[in-house]
């Protein structure tokens, strides 16, 4: 059964299909929720789910923003999304900086194992 609701990336809204929103497995949305929600206030999730991301809004801008994005970033992926399998690894890039913005590029491999080989039957 699938863990999250699939969204669109561009819009950053639900993908909506006959009126219903579409489940999905996707890497995408495993990455995006612990991201974007800020740790201790996922309501839906163990304790200490989430991330610091949201520590940085606001903040005067300093050459270690960058630094404290990528760590956060890779924090919350590694401890949410490739500690449970859903993928490999994760690198956080640097792609511009000005005085008051960045733009950062997060690329995951997600995991190709598949459920069923995860899964070993014993006979009784």
């Amino acid at each position: 059964m699938a863990q999250n609701l699939e969204l669109d990336p561009v819009r950053q809204d639900y993908i909506v299909i006959n009126g219903s929103p579409v489940p999905t497995d996707r890497v995408l949305e495993a990455c995006y929720y612990p991201m974007l929600i800020p740790q201790n206030n996922w309501l839906y999730v163990n304790p200490g789910q989430g991330s610091l991301l949201y520590t940085l809004e606001g903040i005067k801008r300093a050459a270690s923003v960058e630094q404290q994005f990528a760590a956060y970033t890779q924090q919350a992926i590694q401890s949410q999304v490739i500690a449970t399998g859903k993928a490999t690894a994760s690198q956080v890039t640097n792609l511009s900086a000005t005085r008051t913005a960045s733009s950062n590029q997060v690329s995951v491999i997600p995991s190709n194992v598949q459920l069923s080989s995860q899964l070993s039957f014993n006979p009784v």
